[in-house]
This record gives C-alpha cells, structure tokens and sequence, in this order.
C-alpha cells in the first residue's frame, strides 16, 4: 500500500500520536487540521522561513507508556501549503529505516541516517521543556523531579537559592497555571520582585502556554507600569507581551 501523508503512516502503524507546532511558539495542532493542511486544502497556520515546524508525538495503542517524538522541519511553498515532495522523501527515508513499524529499534547509524535528513531539527532548551511539560499535562504524565523544587522556591522564594532550579521545572509550572489557581495565585503575589533570571525564564515558558485570566491582567498591568518610566524596557515589555500569547484575546 503506498503511503504519502504522515498521518496515513502513523495510522497504518496503528499508532496513536498528537502534533503541535514549534515554530515561533508551542501550539497543539488538531489531527483534523493536519489532515486538511496534508491534502493541500489549506496553508499551514504558522509558518516561518517558509517550514512548517512540527513535534510529533506517538504511541503504540497497546503500549501508551511508550512514547516516540520526531522534530520535523517541512517545507512550504508559496501559497503556504506542503512541499509533496519533500514530505514523500521523507516518508521514504522513514520507511527505509523504520519499515512499517514507528516503533522499531534503530541502531546508531540508522538513528545518524534519520537525524541527518533535511527534514528533522533540534528545538532551543526553552520550546523543548515547554513542549515536554505540555506533553505530560495532556497526557496526564507526572512533572519532572524539578518541579516540586520550583513550588517550594515560589513558596519561600528567600528560603532557596533560585540558581538551583531546573528549567524543566519552571517549565511544569507555566503549563499547570492554567489549572492550579493556588500556584498561579502565588506566582502572581511575588513574580515582579523574583530575581530578574527567575522571571526571565517563567516569563519566557508562559508565552507556551495558556495562563489565568488574573495573571494575564497583572502581566498586562507590569507593561504599563514600565511605560510609565522615565526610559522604558522595551526588551521587558516584549517579554511580559508575549508571555500572554496564550491567552484569550
């Protein structure tokens, strides 16, 4: 049977698998989405430098604590739509290695081989911890090690030396915001007076994420309150802006 879309080998495998994009910022992209932008009946929704920035994440049915993630870089075309192409020398390259099993053991030349494709790239340390905390929220996962460390420092921030925290950990926070109103609220109380890295790094994972309404309004309202300075951060303001990226508008 020949295969020409991602979605049809994924299927065909029999395995279960969830997609989203990397490209300017984490974002979940439906299976029905995706099958649309496959068939070439619409452009891919966020572009940049013309490739479509993919996490796929995938499983076999009977063995869902098993999961497989490719980081795929295709290429559009003008209108925005897939390259056929290219997405078929891919797919070639991953029945070569793989034959019709996603999950099949690869040796280490096999793995070099995939890795040296065109179409695969490494995320910055930054999207691929927000992608991981997404990942396990969704997949109803448990946080990293980090993560209790991260609630006692925001807890009792002079009890804790911040230098010690793990980025995965600030990570599993931003992405429980949304649905743990303690810690957001905690968040909220101390965020602004957090040495200026902590902040840095939390403001930068929220922008993955979807954030209460509460701490949306108080990231809005440091943005003002920078404006009103004599000589405003403008590196600060873009940073507290896109950290509600998620929000509702």
């Amino acid at each position: 049977m020949q295969i020409d879309t991602l979605s049809e080998f994924l299927t065909q495998a029999g395995t279960e698998f969830r997609l989203y994009d990397l490209g300017r910022r984490l974002q979940p992209l439906s299976q029905q989405d995706f099958a649309a932008i496959e068939a070439g009946q619409r452009p891919y929704p966020w572009p940049l430098q013309r490739h479509a920035w993919l996490a796929v994440c995938y499983w076999q049915q009977q063995a869902p604590q098993q999961q497989y993630i490719w980081f795929l870089k295709i290429p559009l075309d003008e209108r925005g739509l897939f390259n056929n192409a290219a997405v078929k020398h891919f797919l070639a390259a991953l029945v070569e290695q793989l034959g019709q099993d996603p999950s099949a053991p690869l040796s280490d030349e096999q793995q070099r081989r995939l890795a040296e494709t065109p179409f695969t790239f490494q995320p910055t340390q930054d999207k691929l911890a927000a992608f991981h905390a997404r990942l396990g929220v969704e997949l109803g996962l448990p946080p990293s090690a980090f993560y209790q460390q991260v609630l006692d420092y925001i807890a009792a921030p002079g009890q804790h030396d911040w230098q010690q925290l793990g980025l995965q950990g600030l990570a599993d926070l931003a992405a429980r915001l949304h649905q743990d109103l303690p810690s957001s609220e905690q968040l909220a109380a101390r965020l602004f007076s957090l040495p200026q890295p902590v902040q840095q790094a939390l403001l930068s994972q929220c922008e993955h994420h979807p954030l209460p309404s509460s701490l949306a309004e108080l990231l809005l309202s440091g943005i003002n309150t920078e404006l009103e300075r004599q000589s405003p951060d403008e590196e600060r303001i873009a940073l507290l802006l896109r950290a509600t990226a998620g929000c509702p508008p």
